[in-house]
C-alpha cells in the first residue's frame, strides 16, 4: 500500500486548516487566523453533526480571534454557540465547561456587563470544584477571577 498517495479527507483538512489558524494566532496574524478558523469550520459543519464537541472547539477559537481582535461582541456570539454545543454534548462537569464559562465572563466583562460576567464565572467556579475538586488549583484561579469581577461592580 502507497500511504504517500492517500489523499486526506475532508475532517483531516479541517484539522489542518484548525492548526494553521492555532500558529497564526500565536504569531499575532489574527485576520489570517481568523480566515483559517472559518475554513475549518465550513468543512466540519459540512462533515459533521450539529451538536459535534469539534464544531465547538472551532466557534470557541473563532470567539478567541474576534476578541483578541477588539471585536468582543462577535466573540460573545461564538463562546454563545460554543456553549450550546457543549451542554448538549458533554457532562455537565466537564472541564471545557469551565473554560467556556469563563471566556464568556471576559467577553462580558470587556462588554462592562459586569452582572452577566459574575453569573457566568460563578458557573466556571462551580463546575471546576465538581470537574476537579474544591482544592484544585483550577478553582482557585477561577474563584480569584469571581471575586475580582465582584470588586468591579
Amino acid at each position: 500500500i502507497d500511504l504517500a498517495a492517500r489523499k486526506p479527507n475532508q475532517l483531516e483538512i479541517a484539522i489542518d486548516h484548525n492548526n494553521i489558524g492555532s500558529v497564526l494566532d500565536d504569531q499575532g496574524k489574527y485576520a489570517e487566523a481568523l480566515k483559517s478558523y472559518e475554513q475549518a469550520l465550513e468543512i466540519k459543519l459540512s462533515h459533521l453533526p450539529p451538536h459535534h464537541p469539534s464544531l465547538a472547539s472551532t466557534y470557541s477559537n473563532i470567539g478567541l480571534i474576534h476578541r483578541k481582535m477588539g471585536d468582543c461582541s462577535t466573540a460573545l456570539s461564538f463562546y454563545h454557540k460554543t456553549l450550546e454545543i457543549q451542554q448538549k454534548s458533554l457532562p455537565s462537569n466537564h472541564s471545557s465547561l469551565v473554560v467556556t464559562h469563563g471566556k464568556l465572563a471576559i467577553a462580558l466583562e470587556d462588554l462592562h456587563r459586569y452582572e452577566e460576567a459574575i453569573q457566568h464565572a460563578e458557573k466556571a467556579v462551580s463546575i471546576a470544584i465538581d470537574a476537579y475538586g474544591s482544592s484544585h488549583p483550577e478553582v482557585e484561579k477561577r474563584q480569584q477571577y469571581l471575586n475580582k469581577l465582584k470588586k468591579e461592580i
